[in-house]
């Protein structure tokens, strides 16, 4: 596996491949089609291809061989990236070693956009939890998508160091 790291003896974290798009839209956990759909109407496997397309970088985290999570980064501006994430229901399975790597991979996130920002649906408490533990700050909830559900808009601001 190229481009490939080894998170422990069962868990990778490897670029995405559509391949990898279409195991994961086959399995995607209930709540994260919900999201997709009600905030922009796309069907598991369109968002998470228009995903791979328009991100900047995208990473699978696989286990066991197989597709329990995919997230990226999408240019916004040139100062600014929109962080996503949709998984299966393995990841549960799969949440320790996950959590004990995913802030490198927001760090690495801030080193293409210092500000990273999105919104996530408030019907998705599991995302809504990691996001905070995170470090994402939260705006009040507010009307979007085709139905005006309850979305929040989250962000997180990384500069770096300019020496003096």
């Amino acid at each position: 596996m190229s481009n490939a790291a080894r998170l422990s003896e069962v868990a990778w974290v490897l670029e995405t491949t559509p391949a990898h798009c279409h195991e994961l839209a086959a399995n995607m956990r209930e709540e994260d089609r919900d999201e997709i759909w009600k905030s922009s109407r796309l069907h598991p496997l369109d968002a998470l291809l228009l995903g791979q397309m328009d991100s900047l970088r995208t990473w699978t985290y696989l286990v066991h061989g197989r597709v329990v999570a995919i997230f990226g980064v999408a240019p916004l501006t040139e100062m600014v990236g929109a962080p996503w994430m949709l998984a299966s229901s393995e990841l549960s399975k799969a949440r320790k070693t996950f959590l004990a790597h995913c802030r490198d991979y927001i760090n690495q996130m801030h080193e293409l956009r210092p500000v990273l920002m999105n919104r996530a649906w408030t019907g998705n408490p599991v995302h809504l939890l990691w996001l905070r533990w995170l470090g994402f700050e939260f705006c009040d909830p507010e009307p979007f998508g085709p139905d005006g559900e309850a979305f929040q808009e989250f962000q997180k601001v990384q500069f770096p160091c300019v020496p003096s």
